[in-house]
């Protein structure tokens, strides 16, 4: 190769580089090996950190994992995709930290090649680029990708299903009789039942879309047309079981549901305290600046309703593709984000509940970034998405520094330490655990904890991971998963060690199952900062399941 040859190379890669960094590069193949690298790099960073950060699980996680255990068509607040995906992972793995986490960075990771697939058959490669990069560069991105709970696969799901019903749409507008319309619809509809399965979130979905379809003079037609309904009708047989398994639970995770929007006597203090605290807990899950943007590209979309919203057929069939696609991003995303702050008004709302709603803003802004479609009033801000992605690139960061960070500042169990849940419960396993084998006969001595996340803590951290009881003390109130499972009638004569929370008294009914119960210890688990987990310890002898057998909450 000659010296040109050289400085030829050294310049394509300069250049490529350079289209990756600051997003200005219009080479399709330039972003998709854009993509490719950075999905790569990050899924391997994300495995390497979850390998060797050795955080312990959170209560949620243990749950969850006691679910797995156990694989049902559902459970108490959540249908079973959280529990099957688990049960694979540890079946394929064993039990470990590491292998309920790894779902999670698998999971999250490809719900952003969804994005990508979205923001890339909608708009370009580049606004796919730019839209997996906005959703990265989040802290609540950072902790779906290292905690195993319901947002990991909620988020592939909702990502996918977004991708696919615009790869349906898009197919019956400009060719209603081809094949791939089916293909696309029935993909879809799988998409949004695998959803329905992982979080009742997922039901908002086909609300969006609808509402998309009826309002585009464009897409109306699409409504008489039988695949959408096929679609629908595919996610419906995909939660069949579900229904199914809550009609033989007297409707439990409908009834769980529905709790969380009880209404409450409240006043306007209330109400602007619940929405401060919802808009703060944005800020801080996405980043300042990019939550800003999502809003304020989506709202500004929405104002300009008769060009995006109502859309005409007799449009330029490329200016009408653009609008059609920020409509569908819109209804998918930005609608459905004003209707949660709105009940933020009424109730507080927890932040990782409109995870999923943040995606379609994302490829918004990132369309709206790559100039394909113009708000006037806010194209200025355009050169604010590069902070944006900085700072919440930064505040990520941060998070996965806090395990080092904490211990070496001296906040470690501190009221700012993040990780104090995370933290202590092997600790708590082993000292259960000796105690037990202190006792005079420990093979036939089984252990009940106060509250289902000491139960599901201790199931995973004791040695053999044993079945470990849940004993609330409320007749017949279901609060958890555990007062749907069996409790220990099969051990009748054994003894127990039970572990109570210092801040929880001993069920009113739970000495009387035993011939004799008694105080044994006091157990500190240190968490740092003069802070600890505090239990107290009871034996329990000569077990009987039949004495007021109907006020205990055991579980198996």
């Amino acid at each position: 190769m000659n010296g040109y040859g050289i400085f030829d190379v050294g310049e394509r890669v300069f250049m490529t580089v350079r289209g990756i960094v600051f997003l200005q590069d219009s080479s399709e193949r330039v972003w998709e090996r854009g993509f490719l690298f950075f999905i790569c790099t990050l899924m391997i960073c994300r495995v390497l950190f979850l390998y060797f950060s050795n955080l312990e699980l959170s209560p949620d996680e243990a749950y969850y994992w006691e679910w797995s255990r156990r694989l049902d068509w559902g459970y108490y607040s959540k249908p079973p995709m959280v529990a099957w995906i688990m049960a694979l992972s540890t079946w394929l793995m064993g039990n470990s930290a590491f292998a309920v986490r790894l779902p999670a960075v698998i999971l999250s990771t490809f719900a952003l090649l969804g994005s990508y697939l979205a923001g890339r058959a909608m708009f370009s490669a580049r606004a796919g680029f730019c839209a997996a990069l906005l959703a990265a560069a989040s802290p609540g991105a950072c902790v779906a990708a290292l905690v195993m709970t319901i947002d990991a696969p909620l988020l592939f799901f909702w990502s996918f299903s977004l991708f696919c019903v615009w790869k349906a749409v898009q197919a019956e507008v400009t060719c209603s009789n081809c094949p791939t319309v089916s293909f696309w619809w029935i993909l879809t509809g799988v998409m949004v039942g695998a959803g329905f399965l992982t979080k009742q979130t997922m039901f908002a979905f086909w609300p969006a879309v609808l509402m998309f379809l009826i309002t585009g003079r464009d897409t109306r037609r699409l409504l008489k047309s039988c695949w959408i309904w096929v679609s629908v009708s595919v996610s419906a047989v995909l939660l069949a079981p579900v229904v199914w398994w809550n009609m033989h639970h007297g409707w439990i995770t409908i009834r769980h549901t529905a709790h969380h929007f009880e209404q409450i006597d409240r006043n306007l203090f209330d109400s602007l305290r619940t929405l401060a605290e919802f808009v703060g807990s944005q800020l801080g899950v996405i980043s300042p600046i990019t939550c800003f943007l999502a809003f304020a590209v989506g709202i500004g979309v929405l104002v300009r309703f008769r060009d995006f919203i109502l859309r005409s057929r007799a449009d330029d069939p490329g200016s009408l593709r653009l609008r059609r696609a920020a409509a569908l991003l819109v209804f998918s995303g930005t609608v459905l984000l004003l209707l949660v702050t709105l009940l933020s008004l009424k109730q507080r709302v927890n932040a990782n509940w409109p995870a999923p709603f943040y995606i379609a803003p994302m490829i918004l802004v990132a369309a709206w970034y790559c100039g394909h479609i113009s708000i006037p009033g806010i194209d200025r801000l355009r050169k604010l998405v590069m902070p944006g992605v900085v700072i919440g690139a930064v505040m990520s960061m941060l998070l996965y520094l806090l395990p080092v960070v904490i211990p070496a500042s001296g906040l470690q169990g501190s009221a700012v330490d993040p990780l104090v849940r995370l933290r202590g419960w092997k600790m708590l396993a082993t000292r259960i655990d000796m105690v037990k084998d202190s006792l005079p006969m420990p093979e036939k001595t089984f252990v009940i904890a106060r509250r289902r996340q000491t139960a599901s803590e201790l199931a995973f951290y004791m040695p053999g991971n044993p079945v470990v009881y849940r004993w609330k003390g409320h007749r017949g109130r279901v609060t958890s998963q555990y007062e749907l499972w069996p409790g220990p009638e099969d051990k009748a004569g054994w003894d127990a060690v039970i572990v109570i929370d210092a801040d929880k008294a001993v069920p009113d009914d739970l000495p009387s199952h035993f011939r004799d119960f008694k105080s044994l210890s006091s157990v500190s688990i240190p968490l740092g900062n003069r802070r600890y987990r505090r239990f107290n310890i009871f034996l329990g002898r000569g077990f009987d399941p039949r004495v007021s057998h109907d006020d205990h909450v055991g579980n198996n």
